[in-house]
């Protein structure tokens, strides 16, 4: 944790710009309210994307299990960043929705009327993001899509059909002015099938992370 706050204090020391852009994804998480999931993941690949020297951190005497930890940690705060951001973000919009300041939630607000369907989401949402962050650190080297998703549905099927379940609830909770989904059926339905998914996502998650090899990283240097 020390290491991580000395890297972000240097950061915001020699690029102030920094302190910018955490604030401006807070506000772009409260603006943005149930897509908050869609800025996340666009912000995964940058966030992992800034990583200080990339080309001296591969030259250092490390271990393969030192560089792995080393990366997997820096992936725990970024996380955890993320996970701050999101639960200040949705505890902001459920204060405008009952002070009735928020014009996403015109004629159905699930925080208020669903609000386990929220939280579960929430849970995959974090789920996913994780997943994410762990794919863009560790690269699979494939350029073609196709031979990408053939990878994927082989050794990882579990993850793909979570990641059907995550999108489509994240669309019908962003974009859908009805919500059909989640307006029909159980609530505490809606929340296992959520809750499911997330599990069998960290399932997979959990062995993506098992199985890396420092082998995996590609100095950013050498990607030319």
């Amino acid at each position: 944790m020390s290491e991580y706050i000395r890297e972000e204090m240097i950061k915001f020391k020699y690029h102030p710009v920094f302190i910018l852009t955490r604030l401006l994804m807070l506000a772009v998480l409260i603006a943005v309210s149930y897509a908050g999931w869609g800025a996340m993941l666009f912000a995964s690949a940058w966030s992992v994307g800034f990583v200080y020297s990339t080309e001296t951190e591969s030259m250092l005497p490390l271990t393969d299990a030192e560089v792995i930890k080393r990366k997997h940690f820096r992936i725990n705060m970024i996380w955890l960043r993320y996970l701050i951001f999101g639960l200040i973000a949705c505890a902001v919009n459920y204060v405008m929705i009952l002070k009735d300041v928020s014009v996403w939630d015109i004629g159905f607000a699930p925080m208020t009327e669903k609000p386990f369907i929220v939280i579960s989401f929430f849970i995959l949402q974090m789920v996913f993001i994780y997943n994410a962050l762990l794919s863009v650190m560790v690269p699979d080297h494939t350029n073609k899509f196709s031979a990408a998703l053939k990878n994927a549905l082989k050794n990882d099927l579990i993850s793909v059909l979570s990641g059907i379940v995550f999108f489509t609830y994240a669309v019908d909770l962003t974009l859908s002015k009805k919500r059909t989904l989640i307006i029909e059926g159980n609530e505490f339905i809606h929340c296992a099938i959520l809750l499911v998914a997330a599990v069998l996502m960290g399932i997979g998650t959990y062995k993506k992370l098992k199985d890396w090899k420092v082998t995996d990283y590609v100095a950013e240097g050498r990607r030319l």
